[in-house]
């Protein structure tokens, strides 16, 4: 009968320190494979760049408390190896987070070929258990500790970021980004008459930044993502029919909160934002500049690739616009009027470099509709079509933990 192999419980993270004497190397793999099929083994070479970074000592049990809080350490195994041959002393320690010895015990006997792993293993198994068994239940004859109540430290709840799951998402992502864009705008007055405004693609500059403050947990506070980005475009001119030149810029920001969850790895989730989003072009016969302000509801979606290292995104969002700009003041008394977007990315980062990058596409459009007479009425409009692609590249840096 086959027996069912245990599955890694993915809350519980563990060290196996080096271990001492003669065949320590090969006896310290036999423990840590072992485990590795039941906890998450932290690499030896992390834990020693915690132990620098905190100016501790892994030979002390009095110095593993930082290490253990780090990285999520729920335990570590110490080691030694005595003797030779049969008359061999393999004896496993293993600590808790607070340096606590948790359970101890040896074995005698050849650690070499079949029969001396199978016997490391059995000892490895034994004391596993009854180390897990301490730390969930607490020691015989012992009261557990009370859950600790209150806000629990910036680190607790989003993790330090030196070891990572697949499922670990950074904290925070700055872009700086380098784009084009055009624009297309279409005006009917009531006469009939319509003024078309079309501006080739120009190039933008953007900063864009994205949040998952609790990327790295488990809880369903996890969803939580946050964007923000601010785009301009200067120095564009626009010549009419006649080859005369007019200044024109853009100016657009955008604020939105929102909510992921996640399926293995895909996200879907919703946000909700505001955003203002301005073209200005100088004094001219065809078309005034636009200032929509706007409230935005939108969905999104993202698929992890290949985790912590590429992904594809899109969205798409409804904005009621709250303000038109002087377009109103030109051609009616007032105006009602809505937007929409909608947009992918496909992006990625060098995880370990911190280093990220994203290629992204958005189409935003608006539709107005004029209401009453203008102040000259053969100006007065009827409604209006405007719209924009953007094509984007973006380069910027990732962090893992707000407390570097």
């Amino acid at each position: 009968m086959a027996s069912a192999k245990p599955t890694k419980a993915q809350d519980r993270q563990a060290a196996v320190l080096e271990f001492s004497g003669a065949k320590a190397s090969s006896v310290r793999q036999i423990v840590a494979q072992f485990l590795n099929e039941r906890v998450l083994i932290v690499p030896i070479s992390d834990v020693e760049d915690s132990a620098d970074r905190h100016g501790v000592n892994l030979d002390r049990n009095d110095g593993l408390h930082p290490v253990a809080f780090e990285l999520k350490l729920r335990f570590f195994v110490r080691g030694s190896v005595d003797g030779y041959g049969d008359a061999t002393t393999t004896e496993l320690t293993f600590v808790d987070g607070d340096g606590e010895i948790l359970v101890q015990g040896s074995i005698e006997g050849s650690v070499i070929g079949r029969t001396g792993k199978e016997r490391v293993e059995i000892l490895t198994e034994k004391l596993y258990a009854e180390a897990i068994e301490i730390l969930e239940n607490g020691r015989p004859n012992q009261k557990k500790k009370k859950k600790r109540v209150g806000p629990r430290s910036v680190n607790a709840v989003i993790g330090d970021g030196s070891f990572r799951r697949d499922g670990d998402l950074p904290v925070l992502i700055a872009f700086f980004g380098v784009g084009t864009r055009n624009r297309s705008a279409e005006l009917e007055l009531q006469s009939g008459l319509l003024r078309t405004y079309t501006a080739g693609f120009f190039p933008e500059l953007s900063l864009r930044f994205e949040a998952r403050p609790y990327g790295q947990t488990d809880d369903a506070i996890r969803g939580l993502w946050f964007l923000g980005e601010i785009a301009t475009s200067v120095g564009v001119e626009s010549q009419d029919d006649f080859n005369r030149s007019f200044d024109t810029s853009t100016f657009r920001f955008n604020v939105d909160a929102g909510y992921l969850f996640s399926l293995d790895r895909l996200d879907l989730g919703a946000a909700i934002g505001v955003g203002y989003d301005v073209f200005s072009v100088d004094e001219n016969l065809v078309l005034v500049g636009t200032q929509y302000s706007y409230l935005r509801i939108g969905l999104e979606t993202a698929f992890r690739i290949v985790p912590q290292y590429l992904y594809a995104k899109a969205n798409g969002g409804f904005r009621l616009a709250l303000g038109v700009g002087d377009v109103v003041d030109v051609h009616a008394e007032r105006a009602s009027s809505f937007g929409y977007d909608f947009g992918a990315a496909l992006g990625g980062a060098f995880a370990d470099l911190g280093i990220a990058y994203a290629v992204r596409f958005q189409y935003i459009g608006y539709q107005t509709d004029f209401a009453g007479t203008a102040p000259i009425v053969a100006d007065t409009g009827k409604g209006m079509t405007d719209g924009a692609m953007i094509l984007t590249l973006n380069v910027g840096y990732q962090i893992w933990s707000f407390i570097q």
